[in-house]
């Protein structure tokens, strides 16, 4: 757990706005409550459900939502991979994660519907310490 809330820490500090749940169960009751989310960062092994089933749950409510799986899993099947957008390993790290979620806002910023929407982070470009080299 502590590990988690470090890894949302570090989210909320590159200006990413994150909310978060304790289960499966209580990401879905979030989802139903916020009709605008863009990202779930969602981890594989989960107790009730594992993140590819929950990555389908989700994109029922919110068939635009894009997510990304980050997590230590190394054997993901095939059909499971085919439930969710991005798959990043926790080997890679917690940057590789944040330059992900910096190009994927860009993304949903140039594909808005031509107005200046409100980024997922405050920033245009990671700060220099956060690129990958």
């Amino acid at each position: 757990m502590r590990e988690l809330e470090a890894r949302f820490c570090n989210l909320s500090m590159a200006g990413f706005s994150v909310l978060t749940a304790r289960g499966p169960e209580e990401a879905l009751s979030l989802a139903s409550k916020f009709d605008d989310l863009d990202v779930a960062v969602l981890d594989y092994e989960m107790p009730i459900m594992n993140g590819a089933t929950l990555a389908e749950r989700l994109k029922l409510k919110l068939p635009k939502l894009n997510v990304v799986v980050y997590s230590a899993a190394i054997d993901i099947p095939s059909r499971d991979l085919q439930k969710i957008d991005t798959l990043i390993s926790k080997s890679e790290g917690i940057t590789v994660l944040i330059c992900h979620l910096w190009r994927l806002s860009a993304e949903i910023d140039r594909a808005g519907s031509g107005t200046e929407a409100a980024p997922l982070h405050e920033a245009r470009e990671p700060p220099a310490s956060l690129r990958p080299t």
